[in-house]
């Protein structure tokens, strides 16, 4: 029979605890065919190493099939990574990306949304939630949409 280490049964317990999480997060939040009737949504999650849960989401005034692409550029305070991510890419059907930079003030959590399509002038809403604290702000496609939230 094999011990874990204090250190082990620490990582599998954190492990579990963030998963637990996640999966709140996901079930709580409504299909991404219900974002807007004649549009699509994307709306990944990031856990960090700090415990801060990301959730990023772009509603977009276009039909899934007129998505080419949704880059996300998170920037969080020195220290931190990614821990899990948790995205839509594979369930939408269009390419989503997540990049990560440690280089944000501290207390800061920045997310720049850049949404391509091939409608040609789709509205986007770039939409931040960071623990209880909510930013938004509205564009067009090809326009870097970014929300600066301090925890």
């Amino acid at each position: 029979m094999r011990t874990l280490t204090r250190a082990a049964l620490l990582r599998s317990t954190l492990t579990a605890g963030l998963l637990a999480v996640s999966w709140l997060v996901f079930l709580a939040q409504p299909p991404a065919a219900w974002a807007i009737q004649s549009g699509c949504r994307s709306d990944p999650t990031l856990i960090l190493s700090d415990g801060t849960i990301m959730d990023l989401s772009a509603d977009i005034g276009a039909s899934v099939s007129q998505v080419s692409q949704i880059l996300y550029t998170v920037h969080a305070p020195p220290g931190t990574r990614v821990v899990l991510l948790i995205d839509t890419t594979g369930l939408l059907g269009y390419h989503e990306s997540v990049q990560f930079r440690a280089d944000a003030p501290a207390g800061h959590y920045i997310a720049d949304t850049l949404v391509t399509t091939t409608a040609g002038n789709a509205g986007v809403t770039a939409n931040v939630l960071v623990g209880l604290k909510h930013g938004s702000v509205s564009g067009q496609e090809r326009q870097l949409l970014s929300v600066d939230l301090r925890r």
